[in-house]
């Protein structure tokens, strides 16, 4: 399909769990009669990221619940040394890269909801450590993170 950009890096607010964003989606294009949203990075997360029960990359889900008529959002690569690529999903075939979702109105439900959850805990003073495993393996905090206490803690206890 044809993509027409329509805004670039521009203010896009949210209302969600009781809070009040207000995000800037790199890229929002048309796609047929709906939105497709790119978030740029320097190296693409798979889109398998979107479909995590913990929901490990909220960006595209908040900017795709913040928009009307979003048909898909994907992580677009803008790298010097990788060759550009997109990795996504969408309710139809959009580009390669973008998996079409089984149902884009349940995903869209899903978000919504696990957003609203971590919204509620964060609301609720729940700053428990638990990050993923590979979020360990960028961190410049190693020294003084809870993290590598919590896993040795975890190992006496057994």
């Amino acid at each position: 399909p044809h993509f027409e950009v329509l805004a670039l890096e521009d203010p896009v607010p949210l209302e969600l769990g009781g809070f009040t964003f207000s995000m800037r989606p790199d890229r929002i294009d048309k796609v047929g009669a709906g939105l497709f949203v790119i978030d740029y990075k320097s190296r693409a997360p798979s889109a398998s990221k979107l479909l995590s029960a913990r929901l490990d990359e909220p960006q595209l889900p908040i900017y795709a619940l913040a928009l009307e008529s979003v048909v898909g959002c994907a992580f677009g690569t803008v790298s010097s040394v990788l060759k550009p690529e997109l990795q996504g999903l969408a309710a139809q075939a959009i580009a390669k890269g973008v998996k079409v979702a089984d149902d884009w109105d349940d995903l869209m439900r899903q978000w919504r909801q696990r957003l609203e959850e971590l919204l509620n805990d964060i609301r609720e003073g729940d700053a428990r450590v638990n990050p993923t495993v590979s979020a360990c393996t960028f961190c410049s905090y190693a020294n003084v993170c809870r993290v590598r206490a919590l896993a040795v803690e975890g190992l006496e206890d057994e």
